[in-house]
């Protein structure tokens, strides 16, 4: 059984190295990370509302061009002159055929975005929001649980050094 539990440990082990090594290379290279073809993205604008909320954690799976289609939502690269290169998730209209591109917009915008998505910029296809992941690293994101994380800090160097204290007293 400690065999079977020890296996398990490190392929679990193994597997968050593998993840964490591909997030940092990506990063390192102002690529978004993706494992096994999928990402996770924060969206940040009301534009994809009420389909997708601010501050909602979604899925992303890589897909081939070819499978894009008419009202799939995609994440891309922006070629937008005021969010140039930046990461945004809207809707596709249509397929320009001019420029192998796609026409998107943002469910809560009024228009049309001006600027075409080029096939070389689409990162992947929304598949789902992730709602418990969501609600867990919003919560990280608070002051309550910033003043958490330091009173826990601070509740566990003061039993390191009584702890200390202690031996000392002991020898």
């Amino acid at each position: 059984m400690k065999r079977i539990f020890n296996i398990i440990w490190y392929g679990v082990i193994g597997l968050f190295i593998f993840v964490f090594a591909n997030v940092m290379y990506a990063k390192m290279n102002n690529q978004v990370p993706n494992v096994f073809g999928y990402s996770v993205m924060q969206i940040i604008s009301y534009s994809m509302e009420p389909e997708i909320k601010k501050d909602e954690y979604i899925l992303v799976k890589k897909v081939d061009i070819s499978d894009i289609e008419e009202h799939d939502i995609i994440t891309f690269y922006s070629t937008d002159p005021t969010i140039y290169g930046r990461i945004n998730t809207h809707r596709v209209v249509r397929r320009n055929e001019t420029n192998d591109g796609f026409v998107t917009k943002g469910d809560n915008n009024l228009i049309e975005d001006k600027y075409d998505v080029l096939d070389e910029n689409v990162i992947g296809r929304y598949v789902t929001t992730l709602g418990v992941l969501t609600v867990v690293l919003n919560f990280f994101q608070t002051n309550s649980m910033l003043v958490l994380i330091l009173l826990v800090q601070i509740f566990c160097i003061g039993i390191l050094i009584s702890k200390t204290i202690l031996k000392k007293k002991n020898n």
